[in-house]
Formats: C-alpha cells, structure tokens, sequence
C-alpha cells in the first residue's frame, strides 16, 4: 500500500534537498585560499647622488641575527628584487667600482 506524504511536509523535504544542493554547488565552486607567507621581498633601485640609476651595482642583504647574505645585481634600469626572506633585521649594502658602498639598516 502507497504511503501518502501531506503536500506541506513534501515541499518542506524538497526545499531542505534544494537548499542542501545549492550549498554543496556554492562550497564546490569556492577555489580555496592561499596560504599565508611568512616570507618577503625586497626591491628597489640604485641611483648615485644626482639620481641617475646605477646599472650592474651589486646589492647584498644581510641577516643581522644569521648573518647570511644575499647578493644581486640590478639591471641596466638600476632595479633589484630579492625574494624570499625571512623575518627579522637587515643591513643593506650597494657597491660598484668607482662609487662609495651605502650600507642602510
């Protein structure tokens, strides 16, 4: 024998399944977050006194606290970028033969 279901309750199951679904599509469709870093970058550009930038200068980034380094060149606009440091302080060095090393903390 068929089991009657009343009108009200079926809509009721209907818009719990319905509201289910929709939740389930919406959560789906969310790309998840990144992660946080803890990590940062460090850029800028070289210029000598007048403000002309200072191609092939080498900068180094010191870890006062690890007293590791990391050197890079800047480009013929003068520019560097050093990625991937961790937290803490740093002295900053720019050298080039025939102008005076800047250490910056």
């Amino acid at each position: 024998m068929p089991v009657s279901i009343p009108f009200g309750e079926s809509y009721r199951w209907a818009l719990v399944m319905l509201f289910a679904a929709a939740l389930f599509f919406l959560l789906a469709a969310v790309p998840p977050a990144d992660a946080q870093s803890e990590l940062a970058t460090v850029f800028g550009r070289v210029t000598d006194p007048s403000g002309a930038v200072v191609p092939t200068a080498e900068v180094e980034i010191t870890n006062v606290e690890t007293n590791t380094s990391v050197v890079r060149s800047t480009n013929s606009d003068g520019l560097y970028t050093i990625p991937s440091l961790h937290p803490g302080h740093y002295l900053s060095s720019a050298r080039k033969p025939g102008f005076k090393t800047v250490t910056v903390t």
